[in-house]
């Protein structure tokens, strides 16, 4: 658009008037996006002024209903050629004669404006639109396979997250059945031990009677005759000794058997402690890898966010989730990732422990 005769007013060797931002405020109810005051460097401000509508149809719109306001009051463009002189402001629509004109008018229009028909305008935006329509399928098309893409891996993670669900219920089944045998192993032995202790105690009580019945014999055969008593007494001393010997020694084979339970007690106690240990370890690299497989899920559904189409304000908030959720599962892999090299270097203990427990058990129970 076009303004000529804005006021001005002579000030310190120049002419000076309105701002373009006030001019832009009383063409307010046209939208114009700017008001340009032409000026020459010698006289200052030259009294017109360039309105710049915006770019489109609807800019198009704006421009004709401000040329159409100036004409209604009789400030249009063929008043103000008939040299006409008022303090009105005029105004118009910049046409091809004002393109070609000479003067801070004409020049600004040929600078920063194109001399186009509505015809021309026409096909501008038609070849605009068939470039966006061009852009948009190809746009369509590269999300289509990439949401294909993402498609394909989703399946293949949820394929994978099956797998790991049946290798957790496998590990589960194993780890019970393991405990089992040696619930069932440790009991084997407690009655091993205990059948071998019965036994004992009836070789005891058997070798108690013996030594009764020879004591009673020689007591008997003390009063019976008159033989030496000097030989007596070192045959009930030899029976005493012979009968102490054989005391202390089931005595001390009861005490190590009572060891030996406990550390068949112990033994139970550690394997099932690194069973567990185990069951934790893999049941830690399970859900490190099923993270890792949602971490890269989140990566996925985050690059096909950021070429879908919508609101950008919803898009942007969606956007901030997913990678708000994607920092808190990386942070969760993290510490996943210390708490499995604490683990491993507490198992490393495990196999020189139970070493060491099946040696005491190994010779003992030979």
């Amino acid at each position: 658009g076009v303004l000529v005769n804005v006021p001005t007013e002579w000030k310190s060797g120049r002419h000076v008037g309105e701002s373009g931002y006030l001019l832009r405020e009383q063409l307010s109810e046209f939208c114009p996006k700017k008001v340009i005051p032409l000026w020459d460097r010698k006289r200052g401000h030259t009294g017109s002024a360039i309105v710049e509508f915006k770019s489109d149809w609807s800019g198009l719109k704006n421009a004709l209903d401000f040329e159409n306001h100036f004409e209604a009051q009789g400030c249009g463009e063929k008043l103000w050629k008939e040299k006409y002189k008022g303090s009105e402001i005029f105004g118009w629509v910049a046409r091809a004669n004002d393109f070609r004109s000479h003067g801070p008018i004409g020049a600004y229009v040929r600078k920063y404006g194109d001399l186009k028909t509505l015809a021309d305008c026409k096909n501008d935006e038609e070849r605009k639109s068939r470039k966006l329509e061009a852009s948009f399928v190809i746009q369509v098309e590269v999300m289509g396979r990439h949401v294909q893409d993402v498609e394909c891996k989703n399946n293949e993670t949820a394929e994978l997250l099956g797998r790991l669900e049946a290798d957790m219920k496998k590990l589960h089944w194993s780890h019970d059945e393991e405990i089992r045998k040696i619930q069932q192993r440790a009991r084997r032995d407690k009655q091993k031990i205990i059948d071998e202790n019965q036994k004992l105690r009836l070789e005891l009580e058997d070798k108690t009677r013996e030594l009764d019945s020879k004591s009673r014999q020689l007591d008997e055969q003390a009063a019976q005759s008159d033989f030496d008593k000097r030989i007596l007494q070192q045959e009930m001393e030899k029976h005493e000794v012979e009968t102490n010997h054989v005391t202390m020694g089931i005595l001390e084979h009861f005490k190590v058997h009572e060891n030996l339970v406990e550390l068949a007690e112990e033994h139970k106690r550690e394997d099932k402690i690194a069973l567990d240990k185990e069951l934790e370890l893999q049941k830690i690299m399970l859900d490190r890898q099923a993270l890792e497989i949602e971490v890269k899920q989140l990566q996925g559904q985050l690059e096909v966010m950021k070429m879908m189409p919508g609101e950008e304000d919803s898009k942007k908030k969606i956007l901030e989730d997913l990678r708000a959720k994607l920092e808190e599962k990386r942070e969760e892999k993290v510490q996943e990732d210390m708490i499995t090299r604490q683990t491993d270097l507490n198992n490393e203990l495990q196999p020189a422990r139970k070493k060491l427990i099946n040696g005491f058990l190994e010779p003992t129970s030979g």
